[in-house]
Parts: C-alpha cells; sequence; structure tokens
C-alpha cells in the first residue's frame, strides 16, 4: 500500500475526482485536423480510442476503492509513470499534465500507466 495518504475525505475525493475530470474531459483529446493529412488523423484518432479504453479498463478495476487508497495509490503511481508527466500538485491541490509532444495523443495513455501502478499497488 502506498505511504502517502491524505488527512480528510473530501481532500481524497477531490484527488480522485480531479484526476478522473482530467483524465476524461473530451476537449483535451480534440485533434487540431489542420495539422494532419486525412490518413494521420485517423491513426491519431484510433491510438486515442484504443488508449482510452486500455484507460477504461484499468480504471474500472481501481475507480471503486475506497478514496483514501485510491487518492494515496494514484499520486503514487503519478510520480513515477510515464516519467512522471501526469502528477498531482499538493501545493495548487490540482492534477497537472506536462506535455512531451502532443497533449491529445499522449495523456490518455499516460493515464492508462498510472492506472495499471494504481492497480498494482492497491492490490499490495
Amino acid at each position: 500500500m502506498p505511504t502517502l495518504t491524505y488527512n480528510s475525505k473530501p481532500e481524497s475525493e477531490r484527488i480522485v475526482a480531479g484526476f478522473a475530470r482530467l483524465v476524461l474531459n473530451p476537449g483535451i483529446v480534440r485533434l487540431d485536423s489542420r495539422l494532419y493529412t486525412r490518413e494521420s488523423y485517423l491513426i491519431d484518432r484510433n491510438t486515442i480510442r484504443r488508449d482510452t479504453r486500455a484507460f477504461l479498463k484499468e480504471w474500472m478495476k481501481i475507480r471503486w476503492r475506497n478514496p483514501d487508497d485510491l487518492s494515496s495509490a494514484l499520486v503514487e503511481a503519478g510520480r513515477y509513470s510515464f516519467s512522471g508527466r501526469l502528477s498531482y500538485d499538493p501545493a495548487r491541490g490540482e492534477w497537472e499534465y506536462c506535455t512531451g509532444q502532443y497533449t491529445p495523443t499522449e495523456i490518455r495513455r499516460a493515464a492508462y500507466q498510472v492506472a495499471l501502478v494504481a492497480v498494482r499497488l492497491l492490490s499490495k
């Protein structure tokens, strides 16, 4: 189990809700079609769809967990998964994503990696 815990249930619930809100926000994966040829647009769109399905599969395994345990696991997993690009900033009280190349094609993959590590942490 992760060593990091939060003091209150509302804080833990806010961390979990913020993670889901950031990752599942449809606007964050909106592709700018002006930057694409038709073929490359379809490739990236399908990549995002696959990453979304993979993320949702892992998310369904853990979203029902106790918010205290889940928030701790997500924060801990965010530090190390996907080079720490999707992480929780306790000072600001929100999740951040540091873009590597292009956010729409990366964020759901990062979320999948965080969820995958959280599943492992919660199963210990």
